[in-house]
């Protein structure tokens, strides 16, 4: 019986570390010469005091608290005839939060329960994507972090064409510490 518990011990720790050398060996996707496509509009910039970053968006964006919607969408989102339609939903979601001992993988992994990501560079910076799928609607995010603190901006999956968007936002952030 101990021969049993100490081999069914060993396989749980074994298994354990193999998750975690999947995780960090993951090949990191280069996003080679992205260019902003937006660079010809007028941007705003968004910053936020408390996790101590910014970042730019195109002026036909409409920012919401941790939301950035197409003015258009937003418009209709603020009509209250339409309260109970399904597309109240912003285009792109901010995400922030503190590592807590974790790295970045296991952080955006355990946010969303999924095992699938890619480490990729945009605008020189280091950043997970992930997709996944919520009642048929796909989702895409592009997560970083510095000194412990996370940023991540998600393609709620309402309008084709915003992981383009998605990218070239995550692109320009910069961090204030």
């Amino acid at each position: 019986m101990k021969t049993i518990l100490t081999l069914i011990i060993s396989l749980l720790i074994l298994s354990g570390c193999a998750v975690q050398n999947t995780v960090e060996d993951t090949p990191v996707v280069v996003d080679p010469g992205l260019k902003l496509e937006f660079a010809s509009e007028k941007l705003l910039t968004y910053t936020d005091e408390e996790y101590g970053f910014s970042f730019q968006y195109p002026e036909r964006y409409v920012v919401d608290g941790f939301y950035l919607w197409l003015e258009s969408r937003y418009r209709w989102h603020m009509d209250n005839s339409h309260i109970n339609d399904t597309r109240h939903a912003p285009d792109i979601q901010i995400i922030t939060g503190r590592l807590d001992g974790e790295v970045l993988s296991e952080y955006v992994t355990n946010l969303y329960s999924i095992d699938d990501f890619e480490n990729r560079k945009i605008g020189g910076r280091s950043f997970i994507e992930i997709e996944h799928t919520i009642v048929g609607i796909t989702r895409i995010g592009f997560y970083t972090e510095q000194d412990g603190i996370v940023v991540g901006f998600v393609d709620l999956g309402y309008k084709a064409g915003d992981e383009k968007d998605l990218r070239d936002i995550a692109e320009t952030i910069v961090f204030k510490r």
